[in-house]
């Protein structure tokens, strides 16, 4: 839920997610992380809620994609930025 929740974008609902305990790390069945499927989409906000729970800014998926890699191939340059300052690399 918080995955499908991050990539569309609902910041309400990854927030009320991350409230209840669900955490913001853990990979779903294609292993993207919910931090990298707000990044692909552009929805910084829901990031920076992501980021703020604990998200790790270098976790990469089965194929070594990382956040910031996403963001970047996508032309998101709001959410490149924040993860930059919060230690993407």
């Amino acid at each position: 839920a918080l995955i499908l929740a991050s990539k569309e974008g609902h910041v309400a609902l990854v927030s009320s997610l991350l409230g209840a305990g669900a955490s913001a790390n853990p990979p779903d069945s294609g292993s993207h992380s919910a931090l990298r499927g707000a990044a692909i989409f552009g929805h910084a906000v829901v990031c920076e809620a992501l980021l703020d729970a604990g998200a790790r800014p270098n976790l990469t998926s089965a194929g070594g994609r990382t956040p910031l890699m996403g963001a970047a191939m996508h032309g998101h340059a709001a959410v490149v930025e924040l993860l930059c300052r919060r230690g993407a690399d």
